[in-house]
This record gives structure tokens, sequence and C-alpha cells, in this order.
């Protein structure tokens, strides 16, 4: 059972960074992703400094309601990896952690990734 096109409501977009021998950052094509849900997470991390705020946001992709647009036309099978950038709701953030989620088959059911 795939996950409900009314609880994937949000569209963001994605894309691919490469760096060059003096770091500098290159931005693939955007892929827009649509039927897709953002939720935020609060965290807090433990450092040197003491109690930091690590709040991100997960992104759920489903395999049979999200899809994935390159322009005019669907891509099929995408796949979300880490170090990708993900363009939601005005703020830039980085794919830090996708997991793959199964059901009751080997199939992936869908996509949580972590966003930071």
């Amino acid at each position: 059972m795939p996950i409900s096109k009314h609880l994937l409501i949000h569209t963001a977009k994605a894309w691919t960074v490469t760096l060059d021998e003096d770091r500098n950052e290159t931005k693939g094509d955007e892929i827009i992703l649509k039927n897709v849900r953002c939720v935020p997470v609060k965290q807090n991390t433990l450092t040197a400094n003491g109690l930091q705020n690590d709040d991100k946001l997960t992104l759920f992709y489903d395999s049979v309601n999200s899809s994935a647009w390159n322009g005019t036309s669907q891509v099929k099978d995408w796949i979300p990896v880490n170090g990708m950038k993900v363009l939601f709701d005005g703020t830039e953030y980085t794919m830090r952690i996708e997991q793959p989620v199964y059901a009751r088959t080997a199939a992936v059911h869908h996509y949580e990734v972590q966003l930071v």
C-alpha cells in the first residue's frame, strides 16, 4: 500500500553537485520532486561547545505516488543520493542520509531522506 497522495502535499527541487580540483561547486540538472512530504525534525546534539540545535527535515519520497521530473519528462526510478542539494520552501538543504524503506516485498516502499 503506497503512501496516500493526500499526505504527499509538497514539491521540492533536487540537483547533484560536483566539485572540481579547486573545490568549486558545479550544479547539475534540476529535478522537480512532486508529491513528496517534508516534515521538520527537531534534534539537539551534544558537542564540545555544549548543546547545539541540529534541526533538519525528513523528505518522504514514495515509490508509487511521488514523481521526479527533469523539465518536461518524468524520470523513471529516481533514487536520492547522499550529497544532493534540495530546495524546499525557499531554503537549500543537503541530503545527508537516504534510507530505503521496504514493506512486505523486496521492492522499495518509499525513501526517507534526512536533509540538513
